[in-house]
């Protein structure tokens, strides 16, 4: 405390000193030199004023460690990245729901189908409902259905070269009565047609290639070829109703 009492009034003494000392007459009280020492101290010692207070106003806590201090930074430092991850992993969940729903029609068993809405859904499209005209003229200006694009993709060949195989051992069963193809004529056939794969207003929204989807293994199975003419271009749906109905005719 005393310290500070010296320097407050050293300070008004060098201040009265540098105001009433003309500068730049000869009878000046002090040289040139002499007033800058002058100066020099009396902003020496404000400065040393100001940092005395600046120490006082902030008295460190002597309990806590530099080890706590670089804990609780990180601790800050931890909680600002979770909270950026937590927000990209929200975004992410949302992208990815979406891209779920769209290509495989999850949405029915998510969400409840509603008819019309602002968006362009699976559900809606197959039942011939568009949110936009843009995607109802996608689909009503879609490419007409190709049989030999679909028929030469390599998924086909490669299946139909495989069961040809097991035919000629003896071991191809009819993918559709289980009997086995061992002498009759086979041929492959899509569970789900390819026309009517190419034609699905649900594929066409979510823009999947058709030939693609229609010539994965699980969707081809060797079967008669009375089977396969009689099935056609029918759906699943189709053919049995019409199997039915010609059985009452046997």
């Amino acid at each position: 405390m005393n310290n500070r009492v010296d320097r407050l009034k050293r300070r008004k003494a060098i201040a009265s000193r540098l105001k009433t000392s003309p500068i730049g007459q000869e009878n000046a009280s002090f040289s040139k030199k002499e007033l800058t020492a002058e100066s020099s101290e009396l902003f020496e010692s404000i400065q040393k004023e100001t940092e005395d207070k600046w120490v006082t106003d902030f008295k460190a806590d002597p309990l806590v460690s530099q080890k706590e201090i670089q804990t609780l930074l990180d601790a800050i430092s931890k909680q600002y990245d979770d909270a950026k991850f937590d927000s990209l992993l929200h975004d992410c969940q949302d992208r990815t729901m979406e891209a779920l729903i769209r290509p495989f029609g999850l949405g029915q068993i998510l969400f409840e189908n509603k008819d019309g809405g602002n968006v362009d859904t699976i559900h809606n499209a197959r039942n011939e409902t568009y949110a936009t005209q843009s995607e109802k003229n996608k689909y009503d200006n879609r490419p007409e259905y190709d049989s030999h694009e679909y028929h030469s993709h390599s998924g086909y060949v490669t299946k139909n070269r495989k069961d040809s195989v097991e035919q000629k051992a003896g071991t191809l069963n009819d993918g559709y009565t289980n009997e086995s193809l061992t002498g009759k004529i086979k041929n492959l056939d899509h569970v789900i047609s390819a026309s009517e794969i190419a034609n699905d207003a649900g594929r066409v929204l979510t823009e999947k290639n058709g030939a693609d989807m229609a010539n994965k293994e699980t969707n081809l199975v060797s079967t008669d070829e009375t089977i396969n003419k009689s099935k056609q271009h029918k759906t699943v749906d189709e053919f049995i109703a019409y199997k039915n109905e010609r059985l009452p005719q046997i």
